[in-house]
């Protein structure tokens, strides 16, 4: 199977979560979709990084209604403010090493 033959899934979103993720010393946003078929999705929002990496960021926390926030911190202290996503829609993951690639975040 290649990783082309993949098809993208929608699943409802339960619940998400938010946590400070750091790596080699950069902080980012772990966030944790808890979907309908027992499966977690998480994705790290680079907010704090530089070019695509922040331009995704943006996006994805527009989506769930957090655009004003710049930071890490501001993320975690507005997080109970989030626009929950009804459902996302994804690419799981193929291969060793691999992340789901998220499609859209559906609110």
């Amino acid at each position: 199977i290649m990783s082309s033959d993949v098809k993208s899934v929608t699943s409802k979103v339960y619940n998400l979560a938010m946590q400070r993720h750091r790596k080699k010393g950069v902080s980012m946003v772990k966030c944790t979709f808890m979907l309908d078929n027992f499966d977690n999705v998480v994705t790290y929002i680079c907010i704090e990084h530089d070019g695509y990496a922040k331009k995704k960021a943006q996006e994805t926390l527009d989506k769930l209604g957090l655009g004003a926030c710049k930071t890490v911190t501001d993320v975690l202290f507005s997080s109970h403010l989030i626009t929950k996503p009804k459902s996302i829609t994804y690419k799981p993951a193929f291969g060793s090493g691999k992340y789901p690639e998220i499609k859209s975040i559906n609110v």
